[in-house]
Parts: structure tokens; C-alpha cells; sequence
């Protein structure tokens, strides 16, 4: 990462953290199908006691800005378990201050605005993800990281990409 993509992430995390509204383009493929690389997704700063799972959040990790989806947030210590839809393999534990925003469009087309078709589908998408899968967990019973097999993975991108035309059409 050289220092003007630095200066740039410095700058949209700031904006974020003050509770505006950004436009980032995507790069990457850990959230096919949903966002593809290269869409224009627009990110607004959040309270950090309005996260819940399904939600598409960004935070800032290793000096990027990631784009994954909210898989489950703690009851108790309100720690994040995020997940991005085409990898199988969760991300670490995150504390709800590193969650700097909310993506609520991609490409111009809402990501709030279907809420009803948004929590079906990630209680689907989730479900197949949760059942019948290897989770390490701690000794208090939270999931703090999420291994997916290969066909429950399947399932979800299936899942996934149906949500998609249902959202975007």
C-alpha cells in the first residue's frame, strides 16, 4: 500500500467516524455475488449499538478498508463475527468501535430498502451457514470463527445470488 492509498483510507474512515456519507468503489471478490469489484457502493458512518447480523458493514483492518457482512454480534460484549459472502472462512472477532460504516447501495440500488427480502434471505443465507458446520468456539459458547464446508457454501452463494436479483430488480 503505497501512501496516497493510505492518505485516501485515512480520509474515508474519518469522514465515516464523524457520520457521513461516502462512495467507495469495491475491489476485491469476498463479497461476490452481492458486490462485485469495481461497483460504486456508497457507505454511511453508523452508531455502533445499531449493528445486526445481515447487515453489510465496513472497518478498517491491516491498513484496508473491508466490506463483509455482519454474520453474529454478542450479546453479552457485543463483539462482531463478520464474513465475507464468497469466502469460507470468517473473519477474527471485531469490536463494534473498529465497524466504521453501513453500505447502503450499491451502484445506486438500496441495500435498506427490501428489508423484509433482506432478513428472509440472510435467515436463509445464515441457517445454511450455522447448521451442520465445524465452529471453534470459546469457552463462553461464542462462535469466534466460522469454517464453512464446501456444499453448505454452495448453497449460501445460491442463495446469495437470488437475493441479489430479488434486490436489484
Amino acid at each position: 500500500m503505497d501512501e496516497l492509498d493510505s492518505i485516501k483510507l485515512e480520509l474515508v474512515a474519518n469522514q465515516l467516524r464523524a457520520g457521513k456519507t461516502v462512495q467507495v468503489k469495491a475491489d476485491g471478490h469476498s463479497m461476490n455475488p452481492l458486490i462485485i469489484k469495481g461497483d460504486l457502493l456508497t457507505i454511511e458512518g453508523i452508531n455502533n449499538e445499531d449493528l445486526f447480523p445481515g447487515e453489510v458493514v465496513a472497518f478498517v483492518r491491516r491498513e484496508l478498508l473491508f466490506i463483509h457482512r455482519i454474520i453474529e454480534v454478542g450479546r453479552s460484549d457485543g463483539m462482531v463475527l463478520t464474513k465475507g459472502d464468497n469466502l469460507l472462512i470468517s473473519d477474527a472477532l471485531l469490536s463494534p468501535e473498529k465497524i466504521i460504516g453501513r453500505v447502503i447501495t450499491t451502484n445506486g440500488r438500496s441495500l435498506t430498502a427490501h428489508k423484509w427480502v433482506h432478513r428472509l434471505f440472510f435467515r436463509l443465507y445464515r441457517t445454511c451457514l450455522l447448521t451442520g458446520n465445524r465452529t471453534n468456539l470459546c469457552e463462553k459458547g461464542r462462535i469466534i470463527q466460522l469454517s464453512v464446508s464446501r456444499f453448505r457454501f454452495r448453497i449460501s452463494r445460491v442463495i446469495l445470488s437470488v437475493y441479489r436479483f430479488f434486490v436489484f430488480q
